[in-house]
């Protein structure tokens, strides 16, 4: 249905009256069976198609670039964003295994969203909408405008505008266009040469990165793993260095989001006087691509189960399972990933052990998709494979590690009223609060561990040896209350 068709539609069926009378006119689609609404004033047209062209190192839920009648836009599937269901689809050979593709216009972009099923155009009184309760849907509330009723079926509206705003959580249109592997040529955008792909990069499936997988390519020297030294100062210009790593600590908050903390201090004062030990002088860097080629961990990573190395150092705790319950937080668990993999830890030492896993998280898309989880791969060498088991849609988690999961909308800002924990999952994300927050969610894992707990953190974190001694190091560290 080409644009032209879709507004004659649309006039067709207008209304002339006051603001409470107006229409809102929709292209109405289907994701997971549930019905959705677009603003019909955002659709450039609807297209059918069987074919994407791959971009690599594009996030999950990338399909790639599709040629539009000489148009190449920008293709992302809305159920691999929001982690819904992704109907199986034999290879393309006939009109029913093609995708559904509503092609969206933000001023000069274009952006494709794959969706199960376009429906039909259809208007609703703008008074009848009506907002959404945050448990509702099965997305971030973010996302969603609001609720209306049409021919007895209530339908999700849509915010698509969150897919262009590069100022918001999504920002989609800015993340491909500015990548290094699609540019913005006017409103269209180009590929750049593919380099080679393997299998597992094809294809619209979700997959699962690995550890300290990174999109950001570096040639600086490589930062060792584990134990940082002691910072150290310059007998000669002692001074100045400081001087200039305050100003390299404000360009990491301003173009990176990253904070100072009690935690990160030590790594990061090593890796700045390291650099002016290796270049001469101190680093100036004026954007966040700089900061990340000497630090790659300031990149997001896309969430993932735990790699064998995580399975192992667990292992290598022989932690204490006395007591009544052996309880576990989460914190910062996101889709839930961590909290499956800490529970599997736990058991592939104990199937017996009376294990609580809290799983908390403040973003209420992630979380509310954590209970239900799927997963295209899981390694076979670890103890997740006994505790999944093999769906149409992937891998989903046995009852067995399901019902030791407690899922939870909960702030880790608001304070905590948990029990005191055996072991706490809090790597890599304290960094992203200013100084005052971060000292208050210290404090706050502080109070919720005992003696003999235990704390994960990001590789480039330190917990004071005054309370903690380093049980083990490597992309990880693992501390234990003294």
């Amino acid at each position: 249905m080409s644009r032209e068709e879709i507004e004659l539609k649309a006039e067709a069926s207008s209304a002339a009256g006051n603001p409470e009378n107006s229409e809102l006119k929709m292209i109405t689609f289907t994701l997971a069976d549930k019905d959705y609404g677009i603003d019909i004033m955002q659709v450039k047209e609807i297209s059918r198609m069987m074919e994407f062209t791959y971009i690599p190192n594009a996030p999950f839920y990338v399909r790639g670039v599709y040629n539009l009648r000489g148009e190449i836009i920008s293709v992302i599937d809305l159920r691999l964003l929001f982690h819904l269901p992704v109907p199986e689809k034999e290879p393309a050979a006939s009109d029913e295994d093609v995708e559904n593709l509503i092609v969206l216009q933000f001023g000069d972009y274009y952006l494709g969203v794959v969706v199960d099923r376009v429906d039909k155009v259809c208007s609703v009184r703008a008074a009848d909408v009506q907002p959404v309760h945050p448990l509702f849907s099965d997305i971030s509330i973010k996302y969603i405008n609001g609720l209306a009723h049409y021919d007895g079926r209530l339908y999700i509206l849509l915010n698509v505008g969150l897919l262009a705003d590069s100022e918001s959580a999504g920002g989609f249109i800015s993340a491909v266009s500015s990548s290094d592997t699609v540019k913005p040529v006017g409103h269209r955008t180009v590929a750049a040469p593919e380099a080679p792909v393997s299998d597992e990069g094809k294809g619209g499936a979700l997959p699962v990165p690995e550890a300290g997988e990174n999109d950001c390519e570096t040639d600086s020297a490589e930062i060792p793993e584990g134990s940082f030294p002691e910072s150290r100062s310059d007998s000669v210009g002692e001074s100045d260095n400081e001087k200039s790593f305050a100003a390299f600590t404000e360009g990491l908050e301003t173009f990176c989001g990253f904070y100072i903390n009690d935690w990160n201090r030590q790594a990061i004062r090593d890796i700045f006087f390291r650099y002016i030990e290796e270049n001469g002088s101190a680093p100036v860097f004026r954007t966040a691509v700089e900061y990340s080629q000497l630090m790659p961990f300031l990149n997001p990573q896309e969430e993932s189960l735990w790699p064998n190395e995580y399975f192992d150092a667990v292992k290598s705790l022989n932690p204490d399972f006395s007591g009544k319950h052996f309880n576990v937080w989460s914190s910062w668990c996101g889709y839930g990933y961590d909290a499956y993999s800490v529970a599997a830890a736990f058991l592939s030492i104990d199937e017996n052990l009376p294990l609580r896993v809290w799983a908390t998280d403040d973003d209420l898309l992630k979380i509310s998709m954590g209970p239900n989880l799927t997963v295209q791969n899981v390694d076979p060498a670890t103890p997740l494979i006994d505790y999944v088991e093999e769906t149409k849609s992937g891998f989903k988690f046995k009852k067995l590690l399901a019902e030791k999961l407690l899922f939870e909308y909960h702030s880790i800002e608001n304070g905590n009223p948990f029990p005191k924990m055996k072991f706490i999952v809090a790597k890599g994300k304290i960094s992203y609060y200013n100084k005052e927050t971060a000292g208050k969610i210290i404090g706050e894992l502080y109070a919720k561990s005992d003696s003999g707990s235990y704390i994960m953190t990001a590789d480039y974190e330190s917990l004071p040896e005054s309370d903690f001694r380093l049980v083990y190091s490597g992309s990880i560290r693992i501390f234990q209350r003294i």
